[in-house]
């Protein structure tokens, strides 16, 4: 498989966020109050994380994380859908595990997902991945639940 991941170019930043939005919910963007956004821009130096994943040059997945303060917030990972499952697990892996990395070489000390109740089934896999269930937001982002699973580093 010719499976590569590659930081998002200004030229691809287009394709990828339609690719997103092909099956996911655009409004999860940014989780947080914009005083505590402006707070946090002023006070930890955030770094935006963009990679996508390309079979054989074709786009089959991306991700977008970011760190700040420490903290490694994965906003998403989205991966084609109509691939056999086994390929589709192996790319949501793969983008994963560069969350991890790029964690660990920042020196973080704590990673974080905010999983949408509608996709709740994808706990399973960051449980497995040593992630810890902390907390469930009853109608937390645009009357949704949102559970917070968070992994130390």
């Amino acid at each position: 498989m010719g499976l590569k991941l590659h930081p998002v170019s200004s030229e691809e930043i287009t394709e990828v966020e339609e690719f997103f939005t092909q099956s996911s919910i655009r409004e999860f963007r940014e989780f947080f109050p914009v005083e505590m956004a402006d707070f946090a821009a002023e006070h930890f130096n955030k770094q935006e994380f963009f990679y996508t994943a390309r079979n054989n040059g074709e786009l089959v997945g991306a991700i977008h994380f970011s760190i700040q303060g420490g903290v490694g917030h994965l906003a998403a990972i989205q991966v084609k859908k109509d691939l056999p499952l086994n390929l589709r697990e192996r790319i949501r892996h793969k983008l994963f595990q560069k969350f991890i990395k790029s964690c660990n070489e920042k020196e973080c000390h704590l990673s974080l997902v905010w999983i949408p109740y509608q996709y709740r089934d994808a706990i399973d896999y960051y449980l497995k991945q040593g992630f810890e269930k902390e907390y469930t937001a009853r109608n937390f982002w645009y009357k949704n639940d949102f559970i917070l699973l968070t992994k130390e580093l």
